[in-house]
């Protein structure tokens, strides 16, 4: 949180204050307490312990990557309106560039489910280790009477499964989706009838990569286009990417060289049939 590339997003957003940074690590600590908080006889087993390490790590990875996710979850514990304004929006074009996104929208009626937190398996969710909601590979749900209910995703779809892989990523317009989520829990009464309007996304494979690497270095001009750059190539699980033909030019080119310092799981970059170096 004190290196450069914090610096940089919070410079662009204008945090003169360090608001973000103290939103951040207030967040971090937050996870953490209730990890200490849990009964010490629960790390006694395996699933729980390695469950909860996993955890910790993918909150580290949401820091370093500076994922949506986190920056949308802070956004609304920072007091200061245009930061948090400016950060929404930051955290928008930095969703846009880790998932391709689709719209899921219909009648979802079902049961109350049992158990404390049962309304995202409803949809037709899992909960992943660093807390987002994952396509479920079960299309029916139990409910409180202990009967097998169809789930949103089941219902809305009329069947047709979609790969686990996708990402809920906002309900209604609303992005902290396991808020909502409770909200919502708390609203049904036995049987319901919602309307629901779904976000998923799912991480860029090599052809939308590759999309939108020329969008962000055909458009690059500032520090900020090249940390966006530079972010993306470190988010992507991409390990080769084909941008022959791709009508990249030098400057576009050196913007794309430029980000390459922090490329995680990109092993081959094949840049033939571009006008580079002349």
């Amino acid at each position: 949180l004190r290196g450069p590339v914090w610096s940089e997003l919070c410079s662009s957003i204008k945090d003169s204050t360090e608001e973000v940074t103290k939103a951040v690590l207030a967040d971090v600590e937050q996870q953490v307490d209730r990890i200490k908080s849990r009964p010490a006889d629960d790390f006694n087993a395996d699933d729980i312990f390695l469950s909860e390490t996993n955890h910790i790590v993918a909150v580290g990875g949401e820091v370093r990557d500076q994922r949506a996710q986190l920056l949308r979850r802070v956004s609304k514990k920072v007091k200061d309106a245009a930061v948090a304004e400016e950060l929404q929006k930051v955290a928008a074009v930095f969703c846009s560039d880790e998932f391709v996104d689709r719209q899921i929208a219909g009648t979802f009626k079902g049961c109350c489910g049992s158990g404390e937190f049962w309304f995202p398996e409803a949809l037709g969710f899992e909960e992943r280790l660093d807390g987002s909601l994952q396509v479920s590979a079960a299309s029916i749900y139990r409910d409180w009477w202990e009967r097998s209910q169809k789930t949103a995703l089941a219902q809305i779809t009329e069947g047709k499964e979609l790969p686990v892989d996708q990402v809920l990523l906002g309900i209604n317009g609303r992005w902290d989706v396991l808020d909502y989520c409770r909200e919502l829990q708390e609203q049904c009464q036995y049987s319901f009838d919602i309307e629901v309007d779904l976000t998923i996304g799912r991480t860029r494979g090599e052809h939308h990569t590759r999309q939108k690497v020329q969008e962000i270095a055909k458009a690059a001009e500032t520090d900020s286009d090249l940390h966006r750059m530079s972010r993306l190539f470190a988010i992507s699980k991409v390990e080769k990417l084909d941008m022959q033909n791709s009508d990249l030019d030098d400057q576009t080119g050196a913007w794309i060289a430029a980000g390459l310092a922090g490329a995680a799981a990109l092993r081959v970059l094949d840049l033939c049939g571009n006008s580079l170096g002349g």
